[in-house]
């Protein structure tokens, strides 16, 4: 190799060593730019600078939950300490989850209906020590030392200043609309990104829990890429419940042919197939009673 090759050759790997330094910088920021700032001449200061996690080494971080995040395509992540004289601490973690719903996703694996919530993001919970919110493609974290009325305050206010700084509109995804809103147990909706119902041969979906009765119940929605995917997603699932349960027939609901069986764990189990969705309902006490939510989830799906 000829000296003047040799420097080109050094220049190039330079240049895109810098470009990768410049990207990484710039993909960085706009995390950064969501941190609260503490007022002038409070007590509180920042414990050094920012750390920033992706997929690679989010394990690093937060080695029980990495996976959940990373089966929704998590992006990057920005932790920042803050500290004060009492040695108290708050700690802001920041996810951007690369859109909305995959936002939402994450965020819907961890409310539960008898979570106190706050009005700040699309949605928020809330303890005596943390506020986890959700908005736009960003999931927040915020966890504090302590229990007392100061620390909520600084945490509600930090938690509405990153609210302010995320340019997103304070609405559910659209996807969401696909389940029935008529019994459902609020905040039960989930995103599922993928295997639902904890089976590896149903891709990504849809779930919440209605009320039918004293009983609760599980409706579902399977988005498959095609009718003929739905179609053959549905003969997995016929397959999985005559192997571990055992299938009762069909019936026909609003012109629709639906599977019914019995499923180990889950009861009894209706569903059907509407073009590219699979749908249906789990923990029915009799197949009869899931009659008119499978009715709710076909207007809900045809509608949308």
């Amino acid at each position: 190799m000829t000296t003047r090759r040799r420097y080109l050759m050094m220049w190039i790997l330079s240049m895109s060593i810098l470009f990768s330094m410049n990207t990484d910088a710039a993909s960085t920021d706009d995390l950064k730019s969501l941190l609260p700032v503490m007022e002038t001449g409070s007590d509180w200061y920042q414990d050094g600078e920012p750390h920033y996690f992706k997929p690679h080494n989010l394990f690093e971080y937060i080695n029980g939950s990495a996976e959940l995040y990373l089966a929704y395509d998590f992006q990057k992540l920005i932790t920042v300490t803050f500290l004060n004289s009492l040695d108290q601490s708050l700690t802001i973690d920041i996810y951007d989850m690369g859109n909305a719903l995959n936002a939402f996703g994450v965020y819907s694996n961890f409310r539960n209906p008898q979570d106190a919530t706050v009005a700040v993001g699309t949605d928020a919970i809330i303890s005596d020590y943390y506020i986890r919110l959700y908005h736009g493609q960003y999931v927040v974290d915020l966890n504090s030392s302590d229990s007392d009325d100061m620390m909520k305050k600084l945490m509600l206010r930090a938690a509405t200043e990153i609210e302010r700084k995320i340019d997103a509109e304070k609405t559910f995804p659209g996807l969401l609309r696909l389940l029935p809103e008529k019994g459902v147990v609020q905040r039960t909706q989930k995103y599922i990104s993928e295997a639902m119902l904890g089976h590896k041969f149903l891709p990504r979906g849809l779930e919440a829990k209605y009320k039918l009765g004293q009983n609760e119940v599980k409706a579902f929605v399977v988005l498959c890429d095609s009718f003929d995917i739905a179609q053959r997603t549905m003969e997995d699932f016929k397959s999985y419940i005559s192997n571990r349960g055992a299938l009762l027939g069909d019936v026909s609901i609003d012109s629709v042919s639906a599977v019914t069986g019995e499923i180990p764990y889950h009861d009894r189990v209706i569903f059907a197939v509407y073009n590219s969705y699979l749908y249906g309902v789990i923990d029915l006490p009799a197949i009869d009673s899931g009659v008119p939510l499978m009715k709710d989830l076909y207007r809900a799906i045809t509608a949308n």
